[in-house]
This record gives C-alpha cells, sequence and structure tokens, in this order.
C-alpha cells in the first residue's frame, strides 16, 4: 500500500452515552486475540483472520462487515469474506489514498 494511511470509518462518537462509548473506544482497540492460523487454501477468510490481517479488534471488524465497508456476505449465521475480493478492495483501498 506503499505507506499510505488508510482512513476507516470511526464508530466512537462524543453524544454516546457513557457505557456505549466506553464498548466503542474499547472497539478501536488494535487486534488482542490469538493469532489464527490462516489455510492458504481456502478461498475464505473468517472475521476473525480480517481482523488480525487489518490489526482491528473484532468488534470493529465485525462492524465494518455489517455495514459493507469490508466487503462480506452470510453464511447461515456466519459472516465470510472472499480473499479475492478483499485483496481487491485494500488494493482499491491503497489507489484511492495515492
Amino acid at each position: 500500500m506503499n505507506g499510505h494511511l488508510i482512513h476507516l470509518p470511526r464508530y466512537a462518537t462524543t453524544d454516546a452515552p457513557a457505557d456505549q462509548l466506553h464498548a466503542e473506544r474499547h472497539g478501536d482497540a488494535p487486534y488482542t486475540g490469538d493469532v489464527p492460523v490462516i489455510d492458504p487454501h481456502k478461498a475464505t477468510y473468517t472475521v476473525l483472520e480480517v481482523a488480525y490481517l487489518l490489526n482491528l479488534s473484532r468488534g470493529v471488524t465485525y462492524q465494518y462487515v455489517k455495514d459493507g465497508t469490508i466487503p462480506a456476505f452470510r453464511v447461515g449465521r456466519r459472516w465470510v469474506i472472499s480473499r479475492k475480493r478483499f485483496a481487491e478492495w485494500l488494493d482499491s483501498l491503497a489507489t484511492v489514498g495515492a
């Protein structure tokens, strides 16, 4: 991405209730879970794998998936992210920031 900063939308607002603001601020934290084992032969990523790859918290990653910022689709109750569409999305962000 040529060292450019990518700006994703933030969810914390100053007029939110205190408990909601607390949860949103913690959602902005970088990824802190266990390192997922990413199988290079799968056609899709899980939300947890994308959170790790982007160094985002799981909560923020779910918000981006649900609002369409990160391209994903539902399979039953699970969200999955196509590796191809994810790579294209990242490449498009790099060209926007250039």
